[in-house]
């Protein structure tokens, strides 16, 4: 999308995360979407925070691309949300 007003930035630089050398994990994943609901009831989003800092909170997150015959991984680069009127529409994950 051309429009930036189209996206929400948080951070003005970064969105709600950026690869700096550190892979994605399921923790860093469930700080970005807690920040992407900033609607949802607190609880909820506290709640899923505290379960991601257990033991599974350093493990990444992978993507994997399918075409058919063969996959590939992709790392996840960056995280923003995408924005319709000023609210969340989307969350996107961009990757290489």
């Amino acid at each position: 999308m051309a429009d930036d007003d189209e996206w929400l930035e948080p951070d003005d630089q970064m969105g709600l995360r950026e690869h700096q050398g550190k892979s994605l994990t399921i923790g860093w994943l469930m700080v970005a979407l807690s920040q992407a609901g900033s609607d949802l009831p607190r609880e909820l989003l506290v709640g899923h925070l505290l379960a991601a800092q257990t033991t599974t909170a350093d493990l990444p997150v992978e993507i994997e691309f399918y075409d058919g015959t063969t996959s590939r991984t992709l790392h996840p680069m960056h995280i923003d949300v995408r924005a319709d009127a000023g609210r969340p529409s989307a969350v996107v994950i961009t990757v290489a």
